[in-house]
């Protein structure tokens, strides 16, 4: 993901995205927030509802790498006490290694392990 995800579009650009992947059969994501530069509350529903979803369908989310001040948002709400919350990709994709597959949310990439 990139720029902010504020404002309703994006949020629900997000949202459908995640639902798109949850119906190819995704159930491991790895949500890169370093390019998210604001969220807001569009953002942080969206996040929860993804969230959401992918435990309904017996999947994991890892947020990994938001800016300083998105981080401080997640915080403040204390969203990072429920969202899994890591500094880089490869703690993320680490800490899905024990499912087959991961879904990139920005970009669809299909994450193996080896």
């Amino acid at each position: 993901m990139d720029g902010p995800l504020t404002a309703e579009r994006a949020a629900r650009a997000f949202r459908n995205r995640v639902r798109d992947l949850l119906d190819e059969g995704a159930k491991s994501f790895v949500v890169n927030l370093a390019e998210v530069e604001r969220i807001d509350s569009y953002g942080l529903g969206a996040l929860a509802a993804a969230y959401n979803w992918i435990a309904q369908a017996h999947g994991e989310m890892e947020l990994f790498g938001p800016q300083p001040r998105v981080r401080r948002m997640l915080h403040r709400l204390r969203l990072d006490s429920v969202l899994p919350i890591l500094d880089d990709e490869q703690q993320a994709l680490q800490a899905l290694g024990r499912l087959p597959l991961a879904a990139s949310v920005s970009g669809a990439q299909d994450y193996r392990r080896e």
